[in-house]
């Protein structure tokens, strides 16, 4: 819309508007205060030192960090018991596969249960090599991570190898969570040690993307990219950590279920009766 008049006026008649106005001048008041006016207090009025006067003034940015961390520290956390949760569920579930199969398939009708033997066993094998590939392609992450901890001189190496391997379970998210959290730890070593376990994990998302994904996983499981991408998203917005892990093998179910029964009936509709 042209800036004129009238629209000036609905801009300054909007209360949502006034309210965003009140709430930056209240930011940018206290921002000064306590870069300004309250330093010069604490100096001047109570005779503090440079450096309590400093803390002083930097207490509520620092306050501001330490919530940071608390609530990054808690997502964290979540994504590994979620994580945890799903491997020892996934390992349950396999362990009495064959009970669950055939109770899965008594539901099916006598005359439609060899159709649906076939659909499911092709089901069940996608999403088995899923999760077997994907625990391959966690192991080696694993690995890779304890390569580094012990090249870069880091603290309790075996314990992050073991925090990167349950991460890289978690679809997209997980091994960019441990990298950053593999880099800060790092960091306490030294800041040239950082700086290589940084690059290390973009170069090893490469190679994971790329490489051991398309060559252990993509073959087996046989979905889009774009498909697979779009599910993880769908799968955290509904039901976040758990649903990023089980929205891949639930795609692949899908896509086996589209291709042997929904397609084949939409195309037999499609054709002419004789």
């Amino acid at each position: 819309a042209p800036l004129n008049g009238r629209t000036i006026a609905r801009i300054f008649s909007s209360r949502a508007l006034w309210g965003v106005y009140v709430m930056q001048y209240a930011v940018n008041a206290l921002t000064y205060f306590f870069i300004t006016w309250f330093p010069l207090y604490l100096a001047r009025g109570r005779g503090m030192s440079l450096l309590e006067v400093g803390f002083a003034a930097a207490l509520p940015a620092l306050c501001g960090f330490a919530g940071g961390l608390l609530g990054a520290g808690r997502a964290v956390f979540t994504c590994l018991v979620s994580t945890l949760l799903v491997v020892v569920l996934a390992v349950y579930f396999l362990a009495d596969m064959p009970r669950v199969r055939a109770t899965i398939y008594r539901l099916v009708p006598a005359h439609r249960r060899p159709r649906a033997v076939l659909i499911g066993d092709a089901m069940f094998v996608r999403v088995g090599a899923y999760v077997l590939g994907q625990l391959v392609v966690a192991v080696i992450a694993g690995l890779s991570a304890l390569v580094l901890g012990f090249a870069i001189g880091l603290p309790y190496p075996f314990l992050a190898a073991v925090l990167v391997a349950v991460l890289d379970l978690v679809p997209v998210a997980g091994s960019v969570t441990a990298g950053v959290l593999v880099s800060l730890l790092a960091l306490t070593v030294s800041a040239p040690a950082a700086l290589v376990s940084v690059g290390f994990f973009v170069v090893y998302r490469v190679v994971e993307d790329y490489l051991l994904y398309p060559a252990i996983i993509g073959r087996v499981v046989r979905v889009p990219s774009m498909v697979t991408l779009l599910a993880v998203l769908l799968g955290f917005a509904l039901y976040g950590i758990i649903g990023m892990i089980v929205a891949i093998p639930t795609t692949a179910a899908l896509y086996v279920l589209l291709h042997e029964v929904v397609y084949p009936r939409l195309d037999a509709a499609d054709r002419p009766a004789d």
